[in-house]
């Protein structure tokens, strides 16, 4: 049987959720308590579902967080989601699938806005490299 958890280890726990570590708020759950597993499991979920800034709490992404929009816009995926976990506190997944939803909504309101062209990104690099690669055969071809 779990007993009650003081205030502050329950702060604990719903600072670790706010963070989007939740394997470490179920053994943090545990360990204040000395529940079982599933029983861990269940409460932490019930906390996450009741704590409003949890992350992967909706976020209105038609106000994007500041400079996630802009790091959209740019063509900036991974900065864009680093930013909106560092400002949400957000985890991971739930950062990665908010900043697409934003980059959706954008690139079917505003397509023009873009920066960068997701489906350019690469090419001037890959030109080069078959050049380096031409010229290196080329050469090899001449001393033989």
């Amino acid at each position: 049987m779990a007993t009650p958890i003081p205030d502050e280890k329950l702060t604990e726990i719903e600072e670790a959720l706010r963070q989007g570590r939740k394997i470490d708020a179920i053994k943090l759950y545990r360990e204040y308590t000395g529940a079982g597993l599933a029983e861990a499991k269940a409460a932490v979920e019930e906390l996450e579902s009741r704590s409003p800034s949890a992350p992967g709490a909706p976020v209105n992404s038609a106000e994007p967080l500041p400079g996630v929009k802009a790091a959209v816009l740019r063509g900036e995926k991974i900065a864009a989601i680093m930013l909106y976990r560092e400002q949400s506190g957000a985890g991971l997944r739930e950062a990665k699938v908010a900043v697409e939803k934003i980059e959706a909504e954008l690139r079917a309101k505003s397509p023009d806005k873009f920066t960068a062209a997701a489906s350019g990104k690469g090419c001037l690099g890959m030109l080069a490299a078959v050049c380096v690669l031409v010229v290196a055969i080329v050469l090899w071809l001449a001393e033989k």
